[in-house]
């Protein structure tokens, strides 16, 4: 029986592959448990568009962090404290 997978199945495939799997593995656990449906043309279609969304988002979220430090690279700060003339704070500096 062919399938979608709907979620990641260690020795069976990654999540919104078409795979081929035997009538009784289907019927009894992947189908009941909602880890795969049907691989009509529909659901083919409607699953790997969300795979393609799921890819879509992982690589902007992985990009984000680089933007942010990319901004934060051009930041200067500047504090000034009283400090004595071997550079020794008079007070902690919080």
């Amino acid at each position: 029986m062919k399938v979608v997978l709907i979620e990641h199945i260690q020795g069976y495939g990654r999540k919104g592959e078409v795979k081929e799997v035997k009538d009784g593995y289907a019927q009894n656990f992947l189908l009941p448990q909602g880890k795969a449906v049907q691989a009509t043309d529909k659901n083919v279609q409607k699953y790997s568009k969300l795979v393609e969304k799921e890819k879509v988002k992982k690589q902007t979220m992985s990009e984000e962090p680089n933007v942010l430090a990319k901004k934060l690279r051009g930041i200067v700060l500047d504090f000034a404290e009283k400090a004595d003339e071997n550079g020794t704070f008079f007070a902690g500096v919080t």
